[in-house]
């Protein structure tokens, strides 16, 4: 019987998981495909970032810190946030630059 891998290692399928969970690293076509720390992945719908294809549905890891692209998707951030293109651990402030309420 062959050994799960643990959180970090590179996987193909969830199966390969001690965790049960294999999705991309971070929000980044240069990502790699690892065994996620979260133990827990989301579906993200990507149609044009630069290296992905125009209609990709793939699964990221969860729990991104503060700082890690999520290109408008909360669920892959810990704080459940993502303001400008990046993991926040808060909203911006009154008189702050936003692109979005």
């Amino acid at each position: 019987a062959s050994s799960k891998l643990d959180a970090n290692d590179v996987c193909i399928s969830n199966d390969d998981c001690r965790g049960g969970h294999c999705g991309f690293a971070i929000l980044s076509s240069a990502s790699s495909k690892v065994c996620c720390a979260s133990e827990a992945t989301v579906l993200v719908y990507l149609s044009s970032l630069d290296g992905w294809s125009s209609s990709v549905s793939s699964y990221f890891c969860t729990d991104q810190p503060d700082g890690a692209f999520c290109e408008g998707t909360d669920a892959v951030c810990s704080s459940g946030l993502c303001i400008g293109g990046k993991c926040a651990s808060s909203k911006l402030s009154s008189n702050e630059v936003c692109a979005s309420n």
